[in-house]
């Protein structure tokens, strides 16, 4: 029994991926802007401590003056060596602790400096201002301004929140965004997945079409185009196949009829095995064809048989054979190249190439060989140019009446090398040509 994969949704899939993305990039963030924050949020609380301690220097005395209620104040006189304290303080600091605080004020030299320390279980911080005469302000008087981790506590808190609410809002702005895209690439992807189901059951006549220009409208035309391939390979295969049945059966019919004749004593008998001699030949041609576009779709199956050629030696090894078969002269312009693909196909389309120069030349055969080109011409008649688009095609008729499948041989062969076979007319005949 055939074990069945576990599916997981696109869907599901893309929504996982977006939901650890943004958490881990999210947390990291706010790790990194917590870290990066705190230390502003306690010069901030510096700041407030320092501003609180010069209000209190003015306003000392003022009975209109109330300090802040999150903030303790210690004022010490040292002309006096007596100190007064906020209602507060013994939120902050018990009285040895203050003791200590007025012994780190007297040892100060600075007017103003900034302290952290841990007093009972809390931390505190103050700031120890001196002055000296200012307003009414006795000489060397003190002021030592504290408050504990709540105020900054508070605005961390204040701004986690606040972070927190942005990191909300922008999950779920982001994510309305990604399900839009998640609908989008689900619905395209299914309405695909339908089309290639389709060409499956109907034989490759469904179009692919898409609107997408990404790497899945990519995908999508590759399938197209391989497609599109498919069928014209089905095409041709309908029409080699046609074509040879028809072939193939007319010097069949021949030969029977002869053979029929000669049974009933009404045909000579060397006649008969003339005729038969001269349609096997014909049979002969025929198989070996369909064994050459065999030959080219196991090629196309078995690439790793594939080299580079050399296609200056292989031509000069082939017209040993054919100076011999015709009047035309044979004109060369070679150069010590080689073709990539595989050596009885190439030896295949010089002999499709050679036999069609052959048979239209009136005097002259130019055969000229570079890097990456192979042209074949003769001096022959022009090609109607409404007949040049189909030269390539299977059993197309010429205008003397011959077809077969020898040029369709060459194209398909140079396509399946990763070259180009064409056709054209010159102002001395007519020009067969390989090219990359």
């Amino acid at each position: 029994m055939k074990k069945t994969k576990s599916r997981i949704k696109l869907s599901i899939q893309v929504t996982l991926v977006f939901i650890a993305a943004f958490i881990f990039t999210h947390v990291f963030v706010a790790f990194a802007v917590t870290q990066s924050t705190e230390s502003i949020y306690e010069d901030i609380v510096y700041q407030k401590l320092e501003a609180e301690g010069k209000a209190i220097a003015q306003y000392s005395g003022s009975s209109e003056f109330q300090h802040e209620a999150d903030m303790a104040i210690i004022q010490y006189s040292s002309d006096r060596q007596a100190y007064l304290t906020s209602e507060n303080i013994g939120q902050y600091a018990d009285a040895e602790a203050v003791a200590l605080l007025i012994g780190k004020a007297a040892e100060q030299t600075q007017n103003a400096a900034r302290y952290v320390n841990i007093i009972g279980d809390k931390k505190i911080y103050y700031v120890i201002i001196k002055y000296h005469g200012f307003f009414e302000v006795q000489s060397h008087d003190t002021f030592i301004v504290l408050t504990d981790d709540t105020m900054r506590s508070t605005m961390m808190e204040t701004m986690r929140n606040k972070v927190m609410s942005i990191f909300l809002l922008s999950f779920l702005f982001g994510y309305l965004i990604v399900l839009i895209w998640i609908f989008r690439l689900v619905r395209d992807t299914k309405n695909i997945s339908f089309s290639l189901k389709s060409i499956e059951s109907n034989f490759y006549r469904t179009k692919l079409e898409t609107h997408r220009r990404d790497e899945i409208g990519d995908l999508v035309e590759s399938i197209e185009q391989m497609r599109e391939k498919i069928t014209e390979n089905d095409k041709q295969k309908q029409e080699i196949i046609q074509g040879v049945s028809h072939d193939l059966k007319t010097p069949i019919a021949v030969i029977r009829s002869y053979s029929e004749a000669m049974k009933d004593g009404l045909c000579d008998p060397s006649e008969v095995a003339e005729v038969t001699e001269t349609e096997c030949i014909r049979l002969d041609r025929k198989v070996t064809e369909l064994l050459n576009v065999t030959r080219l779709n196991y090629i196309d199956l078995n690439r790793e048989t594939l080299g580079d050629i050399r296609m200056d030696v292989l031509i000069e090894d082939m017209l040993k054979r054919y100076r011999h078969m015709t009047k035309a002269q044979f004109v060369l312009d070679l150069k010590p190249v080689s073709f990539f693909g595989e050596h009885e196909s190439w030896r295949v389309v010089l002999q499709s190439l050679l036999d069609n120069a052959i048979r239209y030349a009136d005097t002259t055969i130019y055969i000229t060989l570079r890097k990456d080109y192979l042209s074949v011409c003769n001096d022959g008649r022009n090609i109607d140019e409404e007949r040049l688009p189909n030269i390539f095609k299977a059993f197309e008729k010429s205008s003397d009446g011959n077809f077969g499948i020898g040029l369709s041989i060459v194209r398909r062969t140079a396509d399946l090398f990763g070259y180009t076979a064409s056709a054209r007319n010159s102002e001395n005949g007519v020009c067969f040509e390989i090219s990359k």
